[in-house]
């Protein structure tokens, strides 16, 4: 029952876009009201309801506070990661599905465009950067769409892995780094196009 509740205020938390912004910014480290409404470009008023809210539904935790222009900042971090499982995505409208892809897609395209700027994009050789087309049918579908679930889960099991090795070599070099795993159903194409990729796929087979 917990993991129900759980699931359920992330589903709440995720079904405003600005919430989700500010979840996917606390889930890298900790952030003030002030901070967040500067770096999202929203008024603070907005940004702290919706805070607020985050911290009702035990997404986000108060971390510390410190004084900052007479007055006492408040900071928070993500207790949860902001991920809806398949379930709750397909309770959501098509409109906030839609919300949510393009909030979080910009703040992907934002921070990858960091990483170039700073030139960390390309500082290791193993760096991986993919663009595969993939012709599937529903079964090839949900078996993509699993893989990259067990991905992410094992990423997590690393990242824990990591943070003991961390501790225990009492260190501060930490590398930061993102993962981002994309499988979406392309923008529609030709009749010409799709008899073609038909064509190819089946070609494919028989050799």
């Amino acid at each position: 029952m917990a993991r129900k509740n759980a699931d359920s205020n992330v589903y709440k938390a995720l079904s405003h876009p600005l919430r989700m912004k500010i979840m996917a910014i606390l889930s890298e480290g900790e952030a003030s009201p002030s901070d967040l409404a500067e770096r999202l470009g929203e008024r603070l008023g907005n940004v702290a309801y919706h805070t607020k809210m985050l911290v009702d539904l035990d997404c986000i935790e108060l971390t510390r506070t410190a004084p900052r222009r007479g007055a006492l900042e408040h900071y928070y971090r993500a207790t949860v990661r902001p991920f809806l499982t398949q379930e709750h995505w397909a309770q959501l409208p098509a409109a906030s599905r839609r919300s949510i892809s393009a909030g979080t897609l910009s703040e992907i395209w934002r921070d990858a465009s960091a990483a170039v700027d700073s030139e960390t994009f390309d500082s290791r050789p193993n760096r991986h950067l993919s663009w595969t087309n993939l012709a599937l049918d529903d079964e090839g579908w949900e078996a993509v769409a699993e893989l990259l679930k067990d991905t992410l889960d094992r990423m997590l099991e690393l990242q824990a892995a990591a943070a003991a090795r961390l501790q225990d070599a009492d260190t501060d070099e930490i590398t930061s780094s993102k993962v981002v795993l994309m499988h979406y159903e392309a923008a529609p194409v030709t009749a010409e196009v799709k008899a073609r990729t038909k064509a190819k796929a089946k070609a494919n087979t028989k050799a």
